[in-house]
């Protein structure tokens, strides 16, 4: 599948490469809560401000014993909330990386092409008004949650704040803060887990994406290897960066009938009827990709880029002269293979799963 940076088709990976990145940030997360949970051993029973006036240091030890708990030397009336704050910073962090894992789950799902999908009942309705949805309401609703973690997270940070030895304010925030959260951590456990547990995956797609990218998918290892290959032919690094970027963009030139659409705009409804069904005779367009661009020699220039039309077959003739070669050619294809781009890939396996 294509792997997409600031929303936009980055290089390839596995769909199982995604779920590790999900995976380990869970881990992640239950190592955090379990540090935090360390603070919870300690306790008190020293007095009304915590300096043992009125009791013994000897039956607070015996007493916390007896629950398992260890003094905590230095506090006054309470507890210090910096002890709990973690506890609840933690909580808040795993509703997060849900939230994350939710959100990447909506934005595969969007409408077109969709690469997965939440899980829907065989008598679910995707929406009252339009029968044809699947809104992704249990991955939508986690985004919700993770708002709720935040806030109550951050009612607890508060808490640390105290008047001097004691002061009330805590308690009517903690009655509602602490439940509420564990509550919302467990329901947002439950709804991804379900969520997860029926994901539909549609692997189709996901080449179709790959297709579609016209090999760009493969960009930056062709730069690499371009720059590479190049150097004895008198191409530099700038030059390599820039005959991709220009096959990119020439691979993605729109046709004559959509520029035509760009610039003539309907001017009534009827108008309108007409653009969408010239569109809909319109051919698709044939793959193209900048493998066979660049490897051909058949780089054009393109008003979207500042380069001389007398660079551009400057850069034709060596590319010819290159991929002329039998040895560079087969370098050339080999980046497109996704065998070898994720060849990589199985040290994450093995680092986080093992395999």
């Amino acid at each position: 599948m294509n792997g997409r940076t600031h929303g936009q088709e980055a290089e390839l990976q596995t769909f199982g490469k995604r779920c590790l990145t999900w995976l380990r940030d869970l881990r992640f997360d239950l190592q955090n809560l379990k540090r935090a949970s360390e603070n919870l051993k300690y306790s008190k029973i020293s007095g009304a401000i915590g300096n043992y006036s009125s009791i013994e240091p000897r039956i607070e030890e015996e007493a916390l014993a007896i629950l398992h708990f260890k003094p905590y030397y230095g506090a006054t009336q309470i507890m210090p909330r910096e002890i709990y704050a973690p506890i609840a910073q933690a909580l808040s962090q795993l509703v997060s990386t849900l939230d994350k894992i939710a959100l990447a789950i909506r934005l595969g799902a969007r409408s077109g092409r969709p690469i997965y999908q939440e899980p829907f009942g065989k008598k679910q309705k995707g929406s009252s008004a339009m029968p044809h949805k699947k809104n992704t309401i249990s991955t939508e609703q986690i985004e919700g949650m993770a708002r709720m973690a935040k806030k109550f997270s951050g009612m607890v940070q508060d808490n640390i704040v105290t008047w001097e030895e004691r002061a009330i304010e805590q308690s009517c925030v903690e009655r509602v803060a602490w439940p509420d959260l564990f509550h919302v951590v467990i329901h947002s456990l439950k709804t991804m887990t379900r969520v997860l547990k029926g994901l539909v995956v549609y692997p189709d797609n996901m080449l179709l994406e790959i297709i579609e990218s016209r090999g760009c998918y493969a960009s930056s290892e062709a730069k690499e290897v371009l720059r590479q290959l190049g150097a004895q032919y008198g191409l530099t690094t700038e030059d390599a960066y820039r005959i991709i970027q220009l096959a990119a963009f020439i691979v993605f030139e729109p046709s004559e009938e959509v520029k035509i659409a760009r610039t003539n705009l309907p001017k009534s409804l009827e108008e309108a009827d007409e653009l969408l069904s010239a569109f809909q005779r319109i051919p698709s367009p044939e793959s193209i990709s900048i493998r066979w661009i660049i490897a051909e020699g058949s780089l054009i220039s393109s008003p979207q880029l500042d380069i001389s039309e007398d660079v551009v077959q400057k850069w034709n003739g060596i590319l010819k002269q290159m991929f002329s070669n039998p040895d560079n050619l087969e370098k050339w294809n080999r980046i497109f293979k996704p065998s070898y781009l994720l060849r990589n890939e199985a040290k994450l396996f093995k680092e986080i799963i093992g395999e």
